[in-house]
């Protein structure tokens, strides 16, 4: 690839739905997922394209000589400014106005193509971490500890689809005439202006809670699953095809995106079992009969040692750290255990 290595040539191609070649899809994944700095900037320029009035003839333009025009600008930019990237972001997103325009006309003159490849990228939260995106549309989504989110770098036309692992909260731009489906574990969650969180880190379960808006949870072939109103939670097991639908408080379920860890009468495996995974650590219930005590609680910055003897102080149980082994073989250190047993 030569000129069409330019990134701006390439994104306009992408924005305006012409299509791209293998070698160009490859490309733009690997210069988008390479930096922080690439993703701003992607994001800027689908904005500007996004937000263009285009108010005057197609006619009035040479398409190629304005091309060519721009691209000579923001080459002659980039050479200046090599060492000031964030004025060099600025400044080529500015200069790539005009060639928006071009290839909006273009665009325009030609239609939608239904043959134009798919470009996706795909993000990833780490142990201990959240991760926030904006997509194409507008759509916000936060992604919880250990899942990851795949999505097209330009959703097409009348379809937003994309795949979620692990767990995430979503607040999707409002268009009737475009679905927003997330599909997880083979499941199909349908919305089109809402918020609405989605866990699914166990492969036989599948929780789905509903803040504001409408969500529909489908099977692979269509089939309603549950409808959901504000304020509901669809509890699914996978495994034995049973689902329930409970009203609740739902914010406890996605309160994890503002760094809070909220339980309201909550059992107390579930608590653990929440815990569990927040923290990356292994939670043994010695005696069955504790598992139902409830719990109601918010936790902010506490660690799970904290956590727990702030529930032991409240609690009828009593806990024990054990101590940690390393793998023989691998020498890694396995995971912090805890055994939770009823008090004396």
């Amino acid at each position: 690839m030569k000129e069409s290595r330019d990134i701006e040539v390439l994104l306009s191609k992408l924005f305006a739905n012409e299509k791209l070649t293998a070698e160009e899809q490859q490309f733009i994944n690997e210069w988008y997922g390479a930096s922080e700095e690439n993703r701003h900037y992607y994001n800027e320029l689908r904005l500007i394209w996004a937000g263009m009035n285009l108010s005057f003839s197609r006619d009035e333009i040479d398409v190629e000589k304005a091309r060519k025009q721009v691209l000579k600008s923001i080459r002659k930019h980039k050479n200046k400014i090599k060492t000031v990237f964030y004025l060099f972001r600025q400044v080529a997103a500015i200069l790539f106005i005009p060639l928006l325009i071009v290839l909006g006309y273009t665009y325009n003159e030609k239609g939608q193509k239904e043959d134009v490849p798919v470009v996706y990228n795909e993000v990833f939260a780490d142990s201990f971490t959240r991760s926030a995106i904006t997509l194409p549309d507008g759509s916000k989504v936060w992604l919880n500890s250990k899942s990851s989110l795949k999505y097209p770098l330009c959703f097409k036309k009348g379809k937003r689809e994309v795949e979620l692992n692990g767990e995430g909260y979503f607040e999707v731009k409002a268009d009737e005439t475009s679905p927003f489906i997330v599909t997880c574990q083979s499941q199909k969650i349908v919305a089109t202006g809402t918020r609405f969180s989605v866990q699914a880190y166990n492969a036989k379960k599948m929780t789905v809670s509903l803040g504001e808006g409408r969500v529909s949870v489908k099977y692979p072939d269509d089939r309603l699953i549950a409808r959901l109103s504000p304020n509901q939670t669809l509890r699914y097991d996978l495994a034995l095809d049973k689902s329930e639908v409970i009203n609740e408080d739902v914010y406890k379920r996605y309160a994890w995106k503002d760094a809070k860890i909220v339980f309201r009468s909550d059992p107390l495996d579930e608590v653990m079992e929440r815990l569990s995974h927040l923290y990356n650590v292994k939670i043994i219930i010695e005696d069955p009969e504790i598992k139902k005590y409830t719990l109601r609680a918010t936790f902010e910055d506490e660690t799970i040692n904290d956590i727990l003897f702030l529930i032991k102080a409240t609690s009828p149980i009593m806990y024990k750290e054990l101590p940690r082994k390393i793998d023989e073989k691998t020498g890694e250190i396995k995971q912090k255990t805890f055994v939770i047993y009823k008090r004396k």
